[in-house]
């Protein structure tokens, strides 16, 4: 990693501080991560033993999707598919509607504010269970990419445009989510504008991709042992990161000494051998267009793919199944049972917690803060109070398209005030100040995830008759391509 002279004075302090109240907890993970080493070899050696049971058929199978959240399973060994489920605020379930209940974590940006890296493994402790309650073995999480763009739409799902603050928070976000569940840090790498983010170039020299891009990964993966990457759908200096033999060989598995298992973006694979040499573990999902599957196992039966490379890309994907064992439906439903409420009022507590700590107050003059009302010892206090912007009344909750979830209804900024201050005697004002608007757009993608992934005030999801009806559609187009008909 860059030393910290090549950073601004602001962001020397930050890492000088975090350095220093890191080092005591770093010695306790030194211990821990020998433990986890043992297992992790123990696993290692399990996924071995069952892959000389496997057929080729069998074999290709673990390296395709096989459903919109599902990819393998061998049912003659009672072999589970891996199970997988959006995305960094929270664990959605293995639907696009998501199951009711799910808890909603402050976005990333709100995390890394907060400075607290213990605090942010707690968060990620937190949806680590949520992913292993919904049957999943891998939460798709933490983003990584960098506020580099003031115009990127998925800013929110990252942490900041700081390498270093971006690394501490991957490492405990990581470090958190893997006691239950594998995380799955993306998008691998330079994946920084949503327009035309399938088919755009980053143009990254050497050096800044190693000083900024790279190093939050390089941080998941070394100190926090990240066990999935997700290249993004972006080219990395004109070639597609999901078939970069120079990203996923030589710099993820062979300079930093990856062992987990590399896995496509939905949809962001485009190609079969190509993607397979550079070192794509797994291509998602099951559903046309797909280039491993059948077109695979064509390649593989022609004596085209060698079984050591073979071997190679299934063994981590094995392990990982291994390693977080799940009940055998793995379903998800549009409505899960509530969680007992000692584990509900654990979870709002650090929600709480991690909501509180991502705000920051610059002055307080005169202590105005905290708002102090009239009381029985106390005839003076807070008469008025003006509550101004159109987020008061429609407070955005989350942001959407992969972080969307599915949380309780949660009242808004102005509704929260307005039953705490009132029965007080406190008048509240609101004035809009402005009209919250919507940015028009032609585009039909666009469209589609404003009302796929959007939420109303009190954090319900919109288009949730659209989701439940594509989740139908999806699972069809996952049987009929299994069957290989689009193939032929």
């Amino acid at each position: 990693p860059p030393s910290l002279h090549q950073f601004s004075a602001p962001c020397r302090f930050v890492a000088m501080v975090g350095s220093i109240e890191l080092q005591g907890r770093q010695e306790l993970g030194r211990q821990s991560s020998c433990e986890d080493e043992k297992a992790s070899l123990l696993v290692t050696a399990e996924a071995a033993a069952l892959l000389e049971q496997l057929s080729v058929e069998e074999k290709v199978a673990l390296l395709s999707g096989n459903g919109m959240w599902n990819a393998g399973g061998v049912p003659r060994l009672n072999i589970p598919p891996l199970r997988l489920t959006d995305g960094p605020n929270g664990a959605r379930g293995m639907s696009l509607h998501g199951d009711n209940g799910a808890a909603l974590a402050p976005c990333h940006s709100a995390l890394a504010a907060s400075f607290n890296e213990e605090l942010i493994m707690e968060v990620g402790d937190l949806l680590g269970q949520e992913c292993a309650a919904r049957g999943a073995h891998v939460l798709l999480a933490p983003t990584l990419n960098m506020h580099r763009s003031p115009i990127t739409g998925r800013h929110f799902e990252c942490f900041s445009e700081d390498p270093y603050l971006t690394s501490r928070a991957a490492v405990a976000y990581v470090r958190g989510v893997q006691k239950h569940a594998a995380a799955c840090a993306k998008h691998f790498v330079g994946n920084d504008q949503e327009a035309d983010r399938g088919h755009s170039n980053s143009v990254i020299s050497e050096r800044v991709l190693h000083e900024v891009y790279l190093q939050p990964f390089e941080a998941a993966v070394r100190e926090a042992g990240v066990q999935s990457i997700m290249p993004g759908y972006n080219r990395l200096n004109g070639e597609y990161c999901a078939e970069n033999p120079k990203l996923l060989e030589g710099v993820l598995r062979g300079a930093w000494g990856f062992s987990g298992f590399v896995v496509s973006d939905w949809w962001a694979n485009r190609s079969t051998m190509e993607a397979l040499r550079a070192g794509l573990n797994l291509e998602m999902p099951g559903i046309e267009p797909r280039y491993y599957g059948g077109h695979l196992l064509q390649r593989v039966r022609a004596g085209e793919v060698p079984q050591e490379l073979l071997d190679k890309l299934c063994k981590p994907l094995l392990a990982t199944v291994l390693r977080y064992p799940r009940g055998d439906s793995g379903g998800s439903s549009s409505s899960s049972s509530s969680p007992p409420p000692s584990v509900d009022v654990q979870r709002d507590t650090v929600l709480r917690k991690a909501a509180e700590e991502s705000l920051v107050l610059l002055k307080n003059d005169g202590s105005v803060l905290p708002l102090q009302t009239a009381s029985a010892e106390k005839s003076e206090g807070l008469k008025r109070i003006a509550v101004i912007g159109p987020n008061a009344a429609s407070t955005t909750l989350q942001g959407g398209g992969s972080s969307r979830v599915h949380p309780n209804t949660c009242p808004s900024i102005l509704e929260v005030l307005r039953s705490v201050l009132e029965p007080a005697g406190v008048e509240i004002r609101h004035e809009p100040g402005c009209p919250p608007g919507e940015r028009p757009t032609k585009n039909p993608e666009l469209e589609g995830l404003k009302r796929m992934g959007g939420c109303d005030s009190s954090g319900q999801p919109s288009g949730s008759v659209e989701a439940k009806v594509l989740d139908g559609l999806l699972g069809i187009a996952s049987y009929v391509s299994n069957t290989e008909s689009f193939r032929k």
